[in-house]
């Protein structure tokens, strides 16, 4: 991971924020009001800073200055699990309706 100016998009305009860059190149994490955010980002002119160009999700609560080994935690604990225990372990007992296009349709059956 990478230490990145974040440029969050406020609506109308940008925040700049510390983040660290994903080794993907297409995500980054940013702390904010004791919560760290995961969003899409893409690189700017400058090799540093990158700007939010999709939603975001918050990934935890964390308090402190030094987030970048909680997520890494989270990394390494995201890569050993699989999606469906993910979904069963994480997603469903949050107990929020949340809607995905994993079966290639908008449908949703209740």
């Amino acid at each position: 991971m990478k230490k990145i100016v974040m440029l969050i998009d406020l609506g109308n305009e940008y925040e700049a924020n510390e983040g660290l860059l994903m080794d993907d190149g297409k995500h980054g994490v940013f702390h904010e009001s004791n919560k760290l955010c995961m969003v899409r980002v893409s690189k700017t002119e400058d090799p540093d800073v990158y700007r939010q160009n999709g939603g975001s999700m918050i990934i935890g609560d964390f308090e402190g200055n030094d987030f970048a080994p909680a997520v890494a935690g989270f990394v390494a604990r995201m890569r050993r699990k699989s999606a469906l225990d993910f979904f069963t372990e994480t997603i469903i007992p949050a107990d929020e309706d949340i809607t995905f296009n994993l079966l290639g349709t908008n449908r949703c059956s209740r």
